[in-house]
Protein backbone atom coordinates (compact mmCIF):
# COMPACT_ATOMS: atom_id res chain seq x y z
CA UNK A 1 0.00 0.00 0.00
CA UNK A 2 2.65 2.49 1.11
CA UNK A 3 5.09 1.97 -1.75
CA UNK A 4 2.35 1.89 -4.37
CA UNK A 5 1.02 5.29 -3.36
CA UNK A 6 4.30 7.02 -2.51
CA UNK A 7 6.23 5.70 -5.51
CA UNK A 8 3.62 6.22 -8.22
CA UNK A 9 2.11 9.56 -7.12
CA UNK A 10 4.54 11.78 -9.08
CA UNK A 11 4.10 9.68 -12.23
CA UNK A 12 0.32 9.67 -11.82
CA UNK A 13 0.22 13.45 -11.39
CA UNK A 14 2.45 14.20 -14.36
CA UNK A 15 1.09 11.62 -16.83
CA UNK A 16 -2.60 11.27 -15.96
CA UNK A 17 -3.40 14.67 -14.48
CA UNK A 18 -0.75 16.37 -16.65
CA UNK A 19 0.36 18.69 -13.86
CA UNK A 20 3.65 20.54 -14.08
CA UNK A 21 6.42 20.19 -11.51
CA UNK A 22 5.23 22.98 -9.22
CA UNK A 23 1.64 21.73 -9.12
CA UNK A 24 2.93 18.19 -8.50
CA UNK A 25 4.94 19.53 -5.60
CA UNK A 26 1.77 20.76 -3.86
CA UNK A 27 0.20 17.32 -4.11
CA UNK A 28 3.32 15.49 -2.98
CA UNK A 29 3.57 17.93 -0.06
CA UNK A 30 -0.06 17.14 0.86
CA UNK A 31 0.83 13.42 0.73
CA UNK A 32 3.81 13.96 3.05
CA UNK A 33 1.91 16.19 5.49
CA UNK A 34 -0.85 13.57 5.61
CA UNK A 35 1.76 10.93 6.37
CA UNK A 36 3.16 12.83 9.36
CA UNK A 37 -0.30 13.66 10.70
CA UNK A 38 -1.29 10.01 10.21
CA UNK A 39 1.44 8.91 12.60
CA UNK A 40 0.47 11.52 15.17
CA UNK A 41 -3.27 10.80 15.05
CA UNK A 42 -2.74 7.05 15.23
CA UNK A 43 -0.43 7.40 18.21
CA UNK A 44 -2.80 9.78 19.99
CA UNK A 45 -5.85 7.53 19.73
CA UNK A 46 -4.67 3.92 19.60
CA UNK A 47 -4.59 3.36 23.36
CA UNK A 48 -7.97 5.04 23.85
CA UNK A 49 -9.80 3.36 20.99
CA UNK A 50 -7.90 0.08 20.63
CA UNK A 51 -5.52 -1.41 18.10
CA UNK A 52 -8.03 -3.27 15.98
CA UNK A 53 -10.57 -0.41 15.69
CA UNK A 54 -7.78 2.02 14.70
CA UNK A 55 -6.48 -0.39 12.07
CA UNK A 56 -9.99 -0.87 10.70
CA UNK A 57 -10.61 2.89 10.62
CA UNK A 58 -7.32 3.58 8.84
CA UNK A 59 -7.90 0.79 6.34
CA UNK A 60 -11.45 1.90 5.51
CA UNK A 61 -10.34 5.53 5.13
CA UNK A 62 -7.42 4.27 3.03
CA UNK A 63 -9.73 2.33 0.71
CA UNK A 64 -11.88 5.41 0.16
CA UNK A 65 -8.95 7.83 -0.15
CA UNK A 66 -6.86 5.78 -2.58
CA UNK A 67 -9.93 4.97 -4.69
CA UNK A 68 -10.82 8.69 -4.82
CA UNK A 69 -7.19 9.52 -5.59
CA UNK A 70 -6.92 7.01 -8.44
CA UNK A 71 -10.40 7.26 -9.93
CA UNK A 72 -11.99 10.43 -8.56
CA UNK A 73 -12.40 13.93 -9.95
CA UNK A 74 -9.47 16.36 -10.04
CA UNK A 75 -11.30 18.83 -7.76
CA UNK A 76 -11.05 16.46 -4.80
CA UNK A 77 -7.58 15.14 -5.58
CA UNK A 78 -5.62 17.09 -2.97
CA UNK A 79 -7.94 15.90 -0.18
CA UNK A 80 -7.77 12.31 -1.44
CA UNK A 81 -3.98 12.44 -1.64
CA UNK A 82 -3.73 13.92 1.87
CA UNK A 83 -5.86 11.09 3.32
CA UNK A 84 -3.97 8.52 1.23
CA UNK A 85 -0.74 9.67 2.88
CA UNK A 86 -2.40 9.76 6.30
CA UNK A 87 -3.53 6.15 6.07
CA UNK A 88 -0.85 4.33 4.10
CA UNK A 89 1.91 5.80 6.23
CA UNK A 90 0.13 6.40 9.52
CA UNK A 91 -0.89 2.78 9.88
CA UNK A 92 2.79 1.90 10.39
CA UNK A 93 2.67 3.69 13.75
CA UNK A 94 0.73 0.77 15.15
CA UNK A 95 1.71 -2.16 13.00
CA UNK A 96 4.73 -3.23 15.06
CA UNK A 97 3.10 -3.09 18.49
CA UNK A 98 -0.19 -4.62 17.29
CA UNK A 99 1.56 -7.49 15.53
CA UNK A 100 3.99 -8.10 18.41
CA UNK A 101 1.13 -8.21 20.91
CA UNK A 102 -0.46 -11.08 18.97
CA UNK A 103 2.64 -13.25 19.42
CA UNK A 104 2.61 -14.44 23.04
CA UNK A 105 5.92 -16.36 23.17
CA UNK A 106 8.75 -13.87 23.72
CA UNK A 107 11.58 -15.98 22.18
CA UNK A 108 9.51 -16.54 19.03
CA UNK A 109 8.35 -12.93 18.81
CA UNK A 110 11.59 -11.61 17.27
CA UNK A 111 11.70 -14.36 14.64
CA UNK A 112 8.03 -13.98 13.68
CA UNK A 113 8.25 -10.17 13.57
CA UNK A 114 11.32 -10.39 11.31
CA UNK A 115 9.50 -12.85 9.07
CA UNK A 116 6.40 -10.64 8.88
CA UNK A 117 8.31 -7.44 8.15
CA UNK A 118 10.58 -8.99 5.55
CA UNK A 119 7.70 -10.76 3.79
CA UNK A 120 6.03 -7.36 3.73
CA UNK A 121 9.10 -5.86 2.08
CA UNK A 122 9.03 -8.60 -0.53
CA UNK A 123 5.36 -7.86 -1.12
CA UNK A 124 6.16 -4.16 -1.49
CA UNK A 125 8.84 -4.94 -4.06
CA UNK A 126 6.48 -7.13 -6.04
CA UNK A 127 3.64 -4.63 -5.73
CA UNK A 128 5.68 -1.89 -7.40
CA UNK A 129 6.37 -4.14 -10.35
CA UNK A 130 2.75 -5.30 -10.55
CA UNK A 131 1.49 -1.71 -10.49
CA UNK A 132 3.98 -0.85 -13.24
CA UNK A 133 2.91 -3.80 -15.39
CA UNK A 134 -0.77 -2.99 -14.97
CA UNK A 135 -0.14 0.73 -15.51
CA UNK A 136 1.45 0.08 -18.90
CA UNK A 137 -1.53 -2.01 -20.00
CA UNK A 138 -5.10 -1.21 -20.97
CA UNK A 139 -6.22 0.07 -17.56
CA UNK A 140 -3.43 2.61 -17.23
CA UNK A 141 -1.93 3.88 -14.03
CA UNK A 142 -5.37 4.24 -12.46
CA UNK A 143 -5.84 0.48 -12.66
CA UNK A 144 -2.30 -0.01 -11.34
CA UNK A 145 -3.10 2.15 -8.33
CA UNK A 146 -6.33 0.17 -7.96
CA UNK A 147 -4.16 -2.73 -6.80
CA UNK A 148 -3.47 -0.63 -3.68
CA UNK A 149 -7.20 -0.57 -3.00
CA UNK A 150 -7.21 -4.36 -3.37
CA UNK A 151 -4.31 -4.60 -0.88
CA UNK A 152 -6.30 -2.48 1.59
CA UNK A 153 -9.31 -4.79 1.21
CA UNK A 154 -7.13 -7.86 1.85
CA UNK A 155 -5.62 -6.12 4.90
CA UNK A 156 -9.13 -5.34 6.17
CA UNK A 157 -10.16 -8.98 5.87
CA UNK A 158 -7.06 -10.05 7.80
CA UNK A 159 -7.53 -7.46 10.56
CA UNK A 160 -11.17 -8.48 10.99
CA UNK A 161 -9.92 -12.00 11.86
CA UNK A 162 -7.33 -11.05 14.49
CA UNK A 163 -8.03 -10.34 18.17
CA UNK A 164 -7.95 -6.95 19.87
CA UNK A 165 -4.80 -6.74 22.00
CA UNK A 166 -5.34 -3.52 23.96
CA UNK A 167 -4.96 -4.13 27.68
CA UNK A 168 -3.87 -7.78 27.34
CA UNK A 169 -0.98 -9.11 29.40
CA UNK A 170 1.84 -10.14 27.06
CA UNK A 171 3.37 -12.75 29.37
Amino acid sequence: MFWGVFTWTPTFLSTVKVYDFLKNLNFVLALQIGAVIGFLVYGAFVDRVGRKPMFIAYIVIGILAVAAYAFGPAEKLIVAIFFSGLTVNGIFAGMGPFTAEMIPDTPARGFVMGLIYNRGRLGGLLALSIIGLIATGQGGIEAGLGTTVCAFVIALLIVLCVPETRGHDLR
